[in-house]
């Protein structure tokens, strides 16, 4: 089976509007002649001001993916949840709009839990294809009234996800997992250029050691976005026991890159940058 990563494409009513139909079209294109297309993983920001407009003028552009044959499955970045991102005062959305606007565009049938259960409120969603399971989660818990970029997973869902992988490995001792979600859960360098608090405090995951630690040795795949930036974060394999540790974010934010992340998970994982 295999998987496509993107991230951050933060839709705007502009020239981005152009370069996302082109980035559209370039990953339909790419797999015109396959039959079996891979499931889409899209790791938040979908939209950039998190305004009503910019969901649904960009749920129009993601169904061309449906519409080509391929799924998808989605999970929230803060700016889904804040305009800019980070500006709480102009709070202008909440999840359940996300929800509403978004959740028709996943899988039908494929929910771990509950056939009829995809929406968007409720964290962590499980998704099964035979031995392949998908985790999301909603990094954005407790930050919407936070003038910040971070992201935070709470307990509850925390102990949901641990449910989750046990419940999984339980059924399936041969299962691949794959765990996405928006904000990265590794500290790294950034810089804006710009004075102020526009750094790696300003962007991170808090609580971070505690997802990790669920996690180490039991996922074979961690997917984020959030930093706008290509990167496997080989040495953090190593460290936490997964095979494969991807942020992969920028494609349209950076017009030089403009490209997707495709992963073959039937096939040690490889990873191409096309």
């Amino acid at each position: 089976m295999k998987i496509i990563h993107i991230s951050d494409l933060q839709y705007q009513a502009s020239d981005r509007k152009d370069r996302i139909d082109k980035f559209i079209k370039k990953i339909i294109n790419h797999y015109s002649e396959t039959n079996e297309k891979p499931l889409i993983i899209y790791t938040g920001d979908l939209v950039e001001d998190a305004f009503k407009s910019e969901m649904t003028a960009h749920r129009t552009q993601l169904q061309e993916f449906v519409d080509a044959g391929f799924e998808m499955l989605i999970c929230p970045g803060n700016h889904d949840q804040k305009r800019n991102g980070f500006n709480a005062r102009f709070y202008d959305t909440n999840l359940a709009m996300f929800s509403d606007i978004f959740s028709d565009l996943l899988p039908q049938g494929k929910h771990y839990y509950s056939e009829d259960d995809n929406n968007l409120l409720s964290w962590p969603l499980v998704h099964q294809y035979g031995s392949y399971f998908f985790i999301g989660l909603d990094s954005n818990e407790g930050m919407h009234n936070n003038y910040s970029a971070c992201g935070k997973i709470e307990r509850k869902q925390r102990s949901a996800l641990k449910k989750a992988l046990n419940d999984i490995k339980k059924a399936d001792s041969n299962a691949i997992i794959v765990v996405y979600l928006h904000h990265e859960p590794f500290e790294y360098t950034i810089s804006t250029g710009v004075p102020g608090p526009w750094d790696y405090h300003f962007m991170k995951l808090k609580k971070r050691e505690k997802l990790l630690r669920i996690l180490k040795g039991r996922v074979n795949v961690l997917l984020f976005g959030h930093n706008h930036n290509f990167d496997r974060r080989v040495s953090r394999e190593q460290k936490w026991g997964i095979d494969l540790i991807l942020r992969n974010a920028g494609a349209i934010m950076n017009v030089s890159d403009n490209k997707f992340a495709e992963i073959d998970l039937a096939n040690d994982f490889t990873l191409k940058h096309l």
